[in-house]
């Protein structure tokens, strides 16, 4: 492999873990009921196949998560 094709992989990897921890961030900056209740409704739409993009929106000002069908 080389030296470029190593630095896209790194890149990448970067990107999908930072995007982890964005996502891990938003759901425990919220208190507990708020969370508890998101938390439900996106397992809800997964569990039934309803959501077929989720969109997470970060700020500093507030998390939020948006489910579309």
């Amino acid at each position: 492999m080389s030296e470029q094709h190593l630095k896209f992989w790194r890149a990448v990897m970067l990107c999908a873990t930072l995007a982890v921890m964005a996502v891990i961030f938003a759901f425990s900056a919220q208190p507990g009921p708020g969370s508890y209740a998101l938390s439900e409704q996106i397992t809800h739409q997964v569990q039934s196949g309803g959501a077929q993009t989720i969109m997470v929106q970060l700020s500093r000002q507030k998390s939020e998560i948006f489910i579309m069908n």
